[in-house]
């Protein structure tokens, strides 16, 4: 009953790993995708897929950029409106906090960005030869049409010579359907989910985008007199064959184009090798060449893969649970209760510094500190001009810097900024001469002489 069991066991496992794309060893899940890539049609289809990603990964990055901005406003606007309570502190701390979050999206974004838009460029160079290769059906043999005419006359007509004709190719004429929808070629529109599995691409060959050639193997045989004065060319050239004239034009009949090699290739390198996920290199000079062969597309869509977008959380829509496990967040709240934390000795619970500030739950920041101010209006006038819009409102909109401007100068009026150690105790902070420790004695105290015998005293002399 045991082996039964396990013998069924190991056939559904066999059965499952060779009906998925994993089943094979170091396969490449996207294999059956990169075999529909036959034509320049179907490779059009698999660019636009990956394209789409790639553009869709640039606008949610500029879309993050402008949610940290207005995060960051909203933030400052808030923090105008305390100045005399341990919330001035905290607002403070989260200001600080969205414009660190700004720049780190900022500075990252730049790579990214360049990355993206390199490949962009690179996919849409690309589409256009191969669009264009698809429209003027190059890989079919084009009839000419016309009467052959006799070339110009010119010493190079020597007597025993062959003659010469030209004649006149038409161009192609654009096909009906060019690229008509193919239901099993569908599945290239999701190209972008294999990104991150790509080894090797599947592209049409770049012969497919080389020029057509005229091949004329013999326009004219037979011989012409020596004077070209008297004994024209013009007769040997035609669209007639005649076997019984020594003139007989063969004419038209032997002008073709060449046909591009119609097949793709099956082994361009997306990485450096099979083996690593080093993208292969890109000078800066590749993304700006008319043609774009198939080496340089796959290395320029494998460095647009390999730059992930980052997601720049707002400080607004993150808990204060998290935020005590924020770098960032953790020297701000340090740097903001010199009181409990000197600058000069190390902090070993970072976290409590954190939490002593803003405290620690999985309630929002938005939640917890802009709840109702961000609804509320906020009036004021400046040279003669009132406004009164909500605060979300004011930190989206231009009006912004002076809305801040005028909050500061409101608030601060109501007295100076109190430190979190005086909002939570109530009393007043000590005077630096009324210090006695070294430890207690920091900015903008200083302390002079031994730490046995000296005192604390404000920095400039005066209290």
């Amino acid at each position: 009953m045991t082996s039964t069991v396990a013998s069924r066991f190991t056939t559904l496992l066999a059965v499952f790993l060779i009906s998925t794309p994993y089943g094979e060893v170091e396969a490449d899940p996207s294999k059956d995708l990169l075999q529909k890539i036959t034509s320049p049609c179907s490779e059009v289809r698999f660019l636009k897929g990956i394209r789409a990603d790639l553009q869709q990964r640039l606008d949610n990055s500029y879309q993050q950029l402008n949610d940290l901005i207005d995060d960051a406003a909203l933030l400052k606007l808030a923090a105008a409106t305390y100045r005399t309570t341990k919330q001035a502190a905290q607002y403070q701390a989260l200001e600080a906090l969205a414009l660190a979050r700004l720049a780190e999206h900022k500075e990252g974004l730049k790579g990214r960005r360049k990355a993206w838009q390199n490949a962009i460029q690179v996919i849409d160079t690309r589409m256009g030869h191969l669009t264009l290769l698809a429209v003027t059906d190059l890989l079919s043999t084009t009839p000419p049409s016309g009467t052959a005419t006799s070339a110009a006359e010119s010493s190079y007509l020597t007597e025993g010579s062959a003659g010469a004709c030209t004649v006149s190719i038409p161009a192609s004429p654009p096909k009906a359907d060019t690229c008509p929808d193919a239901p099993d070629e569908a599945i290239l529109d999701g190209a972008a989910q294999h990104l991150d599995t790509y080894k090797t691409l599947t592209l049409v060959h770049d012969d497919q985008l080389k020029r057509p050639e005229l091949k004329i193997k013999a326009i004219a045989k037979g011989n012409v007199a020596g004077d070209p004065s008297t004994r024209k060319n013009a007769h040997i050239c035609g669209t007639f064959v005649n076997p019984g004239s020594v003139t007989s034009a063969v004419g038209v009949h032997t002008v073709t184009p060449t046909q591009p090699d119609h097949k793709t290739d099956a082994t361009v390198k997306f990485t450096t090798t099979t083996s690593t996920d080093d993208c292969a290199q890109l000078s800066s000079n590749d993304t700006k060449n008319l043609l774009q062969t198939t080496d340089k597309v796959a290395a320029a869509i494998c460095h647009g893969a390999r730059q992930k977008p980052t997601a720049g959380k707002k400080v607004t829509t993150t808990t204060l649970a998290a935020l005590t496990t924020d770098p960032n967040m953790q020297q701000i709240a340090i740097a903001l209760q010199p009181d409990k934390y000197p600058p000069n000795k190390e902090v070993e619970d970072k976290k409590q510094a954190v939490k002593s500030l803003l405290g620690d739950s999985d309630t929002t920041v938005s939640e917890l500190f802009l709840k109702t101010v961000r609804a509320n209006p906020v009036s004021y006038k400046i040279a003669g001009t009132d406004t009164s819009e909500p605060l979300r409102s004011l930190a989206s909109g231009s009006k912004v810097g002076q809305a801040a401007a005028t909050l500061y100068t409101k608030y601060a009026k109501q007295g100076a900024i109190c430190s979190p150690a005086t909002a939570e105790t109530g009393k007043a902070a000590l005077k630096c001469s009324e210090k006695t420790k070294k430890d207690e004695c920091h900015e903008p105290c200083e302390w002079k002489g031994t730490e046995k015998d000296g005192k604390c005293e404000t920095k400039g002399g005066e209290e």
